[in-house]
């Protein structure tokens, strides 16, 4: 068994001592000191304290001496044994160290204090210490489980994809991807991508510019509301809602981001019917930008017998030049007119024609509406399919955070059970050693009864 789990008989004839009334002394101030450790969460007893506080200073003082056996240097290391104060100026309880490690973690976002950080980061890595050996608390465990303390240094850190779809929440809550310093470990995440984005790969930099990340934000974030309030604007102004997003800027990317974050069903209700009275529009068919007015259509000039006939001058404004000439057969221009949304009317019938209200012009003409139905389905079908991709992902991400756990956890085990053998092994040589002790005695005690 480890050394610092032996009881005081088996401390007296382990072999390590030399002098058992010292020895047996310098047990029982050990066992004394342990026990101060568990009530105030350090072993810094004050001189004031009587012959307690006194034997722990000149454990100080034998050790920078080496004048102390490494077995009793251990044994004090075991219970987080701290050997020099000269920068400590009043001593810790462990409530006010665990208060300490509470601003640590709003601070830093994590409670992985390195110990290069002086007595507190001594501290932090004797918690994991004395809870590996059985000797915390679960009193004092319980309270840092709930801070999200790490016990193992060698369990990965949060995944880059995790920190992203913390921020996807983030956006479709706020409108908006600057989350604050005061945010926590979010808000450090996204000041790190910002400060790092010329070492970021192009496919992380495209995810976040995909949720409308800023890279140089400036002066204080706007709100949803706000940018809603821009849009009306902008939409009294242009008789439209949609935004170029490159000429336009941040105003242009929230406007791309609320039809993406709809399509990801990540847009509340309430949002969807505001912008949905503001007249927004949330596929974008016209290439231009802009997309066609109930009067506008479009419309192609039909081919062979089915071409525009015209019997008289028109009235009607057309927006692009005449139709073809007679050799121009199958060739199909597009223009916008006043009237019904039209296609190619090569197979048309006569019900689908209309005719001038001036003149004696007709036009050819028929409905898009089946392709846009069906470009409409496909678009939806297509938002469904990455729905469910983005939640295979996130499985598998959870199923690899785990594996990586066990692996940790293995690890840790791999680690125990290697002392645990050292320790066997060092107890076995003790055995043979005071095996070898009792032969010599017995060859004594037969040398003795023979004379």
């Amino acid at each position: 068994m480890p050394t610092s789990m032996m009881d005081d008989g088996q401390l007296e004839t382990s072999g390590e001592v030399g002098n058992k009334t010292q020895d047996g002394k310098w047990i029982v101030m050990y066992r004394e000191t342990v026990t101060y450790q568990a009530k105030h969460g350090h072993c810094n007893v004050p001189r004031s304290q009587g012959s307690l506080g006194a034997w722990v200073n000149k454990q100080r003082q034998a050790h920078r001496k080496d004048k102390l056996t490494e077995v009793r240097a251990k044994l004090l290391d075991d219970i987080g044994f701290e050997w020099s104060l000269r920068r400590r100026r009043t001593l810790e309880t462990w409530d006010e160290r665990y208060e300490r490690l509470k601003e640590y973690k709003t601070m830093h976002g994590n409670c992985t204090v390195p110990q290069s950080s002086g007595p507190f980061g001594e501290w932090v890595n004797n918690q994991r210490r004395m809870r590996k050996k059985g000797k915390l608390s679960e009193e004092r465990a319980r309270k840092l489980d709930k801070l999200g303390f790490e016990w193992s240094l060698k369990s990965p850190p949060r995944k880059w994809d995790e920190r992203l779809d913390e921020l996807s929440k983030y956006q479709a809550e706020h409108g908006h991807c600057n989350v604050p310093r005061s945010q926590g470990s979010l808000g450090a995440w996204v000041k790190n991508q910002r400060s790092g984005k010329e070492k970021l790969p192009k496919e992380r930099k495209k995810r976040l510019d995909d949720l409308g990340f800023e890279w140089n934000p400036r002066g204080t974030s706007t709100t949803w509301d706000e940018r809603l309030d821009e849009l009306t604007k902008y939409k009294a102004e242009n008789g439209h809602c949609n935004v170029h997003q490159k000429s336009q800027g941040s105003l242009g990317e929230w406007v791309n981001n609320q039809r993406r974050a709809r399509k990801k069903d990540k847009l509340s209700t309430e949002r969807i019917q505001k912008l949905e009275d503001l007249g927004f529009v949330w596929s974008l068919q016209n290439p231009q930008g802009t997309p066609p007015t109930n009067r506008q259509v479009q419309c192609k000039w039909p081919a062979g017998r089915n071409r525009v006939k015209e019997t008289g001058s028109t009235s009607s404004s057309l927006d692009s030049s005449l139709p073809p000439k007679s050799g121009e057969r199958g060739s199909g221009r597009s223009l916008a007119i006043g009237g019904e949304l039209a296609s190619d009317s090569t197979n048309s019938s006569p019900s689908t024609r209309a005719r001038g209200s001036s003149n004696n012009t007709s036009y050819d003409i028929r409905p898009q509406h089946d392709l846009n139905d069906k470009v409409e389905t496909l678009t939806a079908e297509l938002s469904k399919a990455r729905s469910q991709l983005d939640r295979l992902k996130q499985q598998y991400d959870g199923a690899m955070s785990m594996v990586e756990t066990l692996n940790a956890q293995n690890a840790s085990l791999v680690e125990q059970i290697a002392v645990a053998k050292q320790s066997l092994g060092a107890n076995a040589a003790e055995l043979k050693s005071v095996s070898q002790q009792l032969k010599n005695a017995v060859v004594q005690l037969e040398s003795l009864k023979s004379t």
